[in-house]
């Protein structure tokens, strides 16, 4: 993405990782939604939680990085 779609987009950085911050969230939550509704009464559930921690949906992969990177930023920015 050009610099320049981010800074005319956003009045500043902190509204930027606010803005990548809510994303990430709002697909993790549907994430964990999409696989509470996938179980079923007779699912061994401690292998499908680390099912679901550990091996992300292929499509998924690549993204951890830059689903993390936001994250990291606010601990190194701490709120004025």
């Amino acid at each position: 993405m050009p610099l320049g779609s981010t800074t005319y987009h956003f009045a500043d950085l902190d509204e930027l990782v606010e803005a990548a911050v809510r994303l990430v969230a709002t697909r993790n939550v549907a994430r964990v939604r999409r696989c509470a509704d996938s179980l079923t009464a007779q699912v061994d559930l401690s292998a499908e939680l680390s099912d679901f921690l550990v091996l992300p949906a292929p499509r998924d992969r690549g993204g951890g990085l830059r689903a993390s990177s936001p994250g990291t930023c606010p601990r190194r920015r701490p709120a004025r």
